[in-house]
């Protein structure tokens, strides 16, 4: 293979773009791929093995969890035991009333309340260890999602690339997270843990009080609560993770909204997301309203098994009072009071198993959890090895790291194409090499593949071919288009040391900072801020202009003072001569920087230009010249000095007619000149006229405001007005039917 002078340190790059339209080939470079496949939840088996495998998460932390859950299940067991000896206190008041015995009377108060204040300490100790425990398990759970989420670029894979179906994971980390170790820790960890041991001892008394009818009838009891609550639940796994997703989405607007407040306001859309926020809403609605549906009569059931187990244990009495005539030989004050702990007894033990069966409600919601945290989790797992694993794995990529080589970076027949589908090539058997020490410029049209490739030089796409990169990854730095600012209302110091932490010390780096801020005319920001370890009252990328914020994204990568720098579309935002400082610094930091951009000013900063165009199956790699040329044919300096001298020979022959000629020419440029300042002069006319009309309309648009702001106050205090005789109306009625039922009571 042979190469033109003009080529001698790049080949020829050939690119067999995919059999599509340019449109097409756009809409293929877009990232993301958002599955509309909406995943079935069911309650079973699957459920309590994904929750056992969740568990190692959830006890991360092994031993400080576990000390919470036994300080929780020990406050549990004493608030059983103590609540076991106040359930004998009624009988024992009973038979000292009818007795009237008035020292056993004041006797059994003091310890009655003596034992009342510990249980209620018990509670309180139970409730405030479970929602430690909670808080616990919530901090393990979500460190261990937030490492898969963070481990080797997970979150750009799930966010940017293809999301395997997981909306909304950072409902999953937030939410779903809190929700499932809420009612873990305070509902179902005591209730599992501690009913098999009351059960039994329950069960026993029963056993010795009611024989085997009064215990079998409660079994039974139980078991048909069981069978009911299995039926009812079974929806409402399904159920509650579809309304997960659909709050997930309405949170998603709704922040999508507050994010480009100043975007849609430009616009003028406001009616637009208030019809889709509502529309947004309604979607949620309707599953809200179907779950509890399929809530309503599992509640019915689960409070018919509550409240009825009381006439149950009133039932068993008959048990021991006329078939075994176990109490003949007591009187009756003794009789009152033995009936009064049988009723504990049984009551308590009906009550364990009530809370068996209540505990289903929370199974159904908490599957609905597990089943969303556990697919973030396996989907994580996939990725566990990031970009570069099997999936990413390119035919064949070499890093060498090498400064001996005397190119920066070699590319052999490299193809690529979105991660989502691979085989829809954007761009087909690329071939170059970039001399060390030498600048590029990617030029083409909007959306043809030249960010896409940024993304294969940085390893977030994979691809096929060799491409071979001499240089350190710690000695690259990648500029995106997007200037990012993490939230928080951090420093700026802290802002410009990103990705790094700031630790709130005082560096050498600080006056680098500051001298920066002042060559990309930043130092506005300075008195903004006060300090640069103050953090703000405002988020960066709400305040500053699209300008200020890549050029501070400008000072952060020159303070990070990599060998080499990508730059996609970095000075799209600033004007020409701030764009000339920028690259001019570059140069003294010696930094070799490789841009992506459609400004005709870049190309007098740069060695090279790689032109990616939209028809040609053939791209050429050229010199560029250090001035800004327009389109054509890149000439040498040769060829430029060779023109100059023809020109001036041919002015020493033309005489008078060579001079008429140009100023021909020169008055015709004038004309030109002229002509466009006329329709520049209009253009500024019709413009002011269109300002004047926008006052006027702004005017009365305000004025309508604050009707509006009148009309609605106005409607605020009659309607509060009413709301106040309808509370009246109310609170008249329950009082007089308070005084009917007291005076029927009484009557009887």
């Amino acid at each position: 293979m042979s190469y033109s002078p003009l080529e001698k340190h790049f080949s020829i790059v050939h690119i067999l773009f995919a059999p599509s339209s340019a449109s097409l080939r756009k809409h293929q470079n877009k990232m993301g791929k958002l599955r509309v496949i909406e995943k079935r939840f069911e309650f079973g088996l699957r459920v309590f093995y994904n929750l056992f495998r969740l568990f190692p998460l959830i006890y991360s932390s092994v031993w400080l969890t576990l000390a919470l859950t036994a300080l929780t299940i020990a406050a549990s067991v004493g608030n059983e035991i103590v609540n076991y000896k106040t359930g004998y206190i009624p009988g024992k008041f009973y038979v000292a009333l009818l007795e009237k015995d008035e020292p056993r009377f004041w006797h059994l108060f003091w310890v009655a309340s003596l034992c009342y204040i510990g249980l209620c300490l018990l509670i309180a100790l139970m409730n405030f260890f479970s929602w430690c425990l909670y808080i616990q398990q919530r901090k393990n759970l979500v460190a261990c999602l937030h490492s898969i989420y963070y481990k080797n670029n997970f979150y750009y894979q799930i966010n940017g690339v293809d999301d395997h179906g997981i909306d909304n994971p950072d409902q999953r980390i937030t939410q779903d997270a809190d929700k499932l170790t809420k009612l873990l820790a305070t509902s179902i960890i005591p209730t599992v843990l501690l009913s098999p041991f009351i059960i039994s001892y329950y069960g026993v008394r029963t056993w010795q009080t009611s024989g085997g009818w009064g215990f079998g009838m409660i079994f039974g009891y139980f078991l048909v609560g069981v069978i009911i609550n299995r039926i009812l639940i079974g929806p409402l796994t399904p159920w509650a993770a579809r309304v997960e997703k659909a709050e997930g989405d309405f949170r998603f607007k709704h922040v999508s909204v507050r994010v480009n407040a100043e975007e849609s306001t430009f616009y003028k859309s406001a009616q637009f997301e208030h019809l889709f926020s509502d529309l947004s809403f309604d979607a949620l609605f309707r599953r809200l309203f179907v779950f509890m549906s399929w809530r309503f009569p599992s509640q019915f059931f689960q409070s018919f098994f509550d409240y009825y187990g009381g006439c149950m244990s009133y039932i068993l009495q008959l048990f021991p009072i006329f078939v075994f005539h176990m109490y003949d030989n007591l009187t009756s004050a003794e009789l009152s009071g033995q009936i009064s702990n049988n009723a504990f007894i049984f009551i308590y033990l009906i009550n364990c198993f009530t809370r068996l069966t209540d505990l289903a409600m929370n199974m159904a919601e908490l599957g609905g959890y597990i089943m969303r945290v556990s697919e973030f989790v396996d989907t994580g797992k996939l990725y566990e090895s990031g970009i570069e694993n099997d999936a990413f794995r390119s035919n064949s990529v070499t890093r060498d790291k090498s400064s001996g080589e005397d190119n920066l970076i070699e590319a052999e027949h490299v193809s690529f194409g979105p991660p989502t589908n691979s085989n829809n090539r954007i761009i087909e058997n690329l071939t170059f090499n970039l001399p060390r020490s030498k600048t590029l410029l990617i030029t083409g049209e909007s959306g043809i593949g030249k960010t896409s490739l940024m993304r294969v030089i940085a390893d977030m796409w994979p691809h096929q071919g060799i491409l071979k990169k001499h240089f350190d990854k710690s000695d690259a730095y990648f500029l995106p288009q997007r200037p990012y600012f993490p939230v928080g209302r951090l420093s700026l110091k802290q802002q410009l040391v990103f990705p790094a932490a700031e630790n709130g010390e005082k560096t050498g780096i600080d006056e680098d900072i500051i001298r920066l801020l002042h060559e990309l005319k930043l130092g506005h920001l300075l008195s903004i801020v006060g300090s640069l370890y103050d953090n703000v009252d405002f988020e960066w990328q709400d305040t500053l202009s699209p300008g200020e914020q890549q050029r501070l994204c400008f000072a952060r990568m020159l303070l990070a003072q990599p060998t080499v720098a990508f730059l996609d579309e970095s000075t799209c935002n600033v004007d020409e001569g701030i764009e000339n400082a920028m690259y001019e610094m570059l140069r003294k930091r010696s930094i070799t920087y490789i841009t992506v951009g459609h400004r005709k000013s870049l190309r007098s900063h740069h060695d090279f230009e790689l032109r990616i165009p939209s028809s040609s199956s053939f791209l050429s790699m050229k010199f560029t010249t250090k001035r800004p040329r327009l389109p054509g044919r890149i000439r040498t300096n040769d060829e430029m000095d060779a023109q100059g001298d023809a020109g001036a020979q041919g002015g020493s022959q033309g005489g008078p007619r060579q001079s008429n000629k140009r100023l021909q020419q020169t008055q015709a440029q004038v004309d030109e000149v002229v002509g466009i300042m006329k329709v520049n002069v209009e253009k500024v006319l019709e413009r002011d006229q269109k300002l004047s009309q926008l006052d006027d309309r702004a005017d009365a648009l305000q004025e309508g405001a604050s009707q509006f702001e009148k009309s609605a106050a106005t409607l605020k205090r009659k309607y509060w007005w009413k709301n106040i005789k309808m509370m009246i109306i109310m609170c008249a009625i329950v009082i007089i039917l308070i005084i009917i039922i007291v005076l029927w009571a009484g009557g009887k």
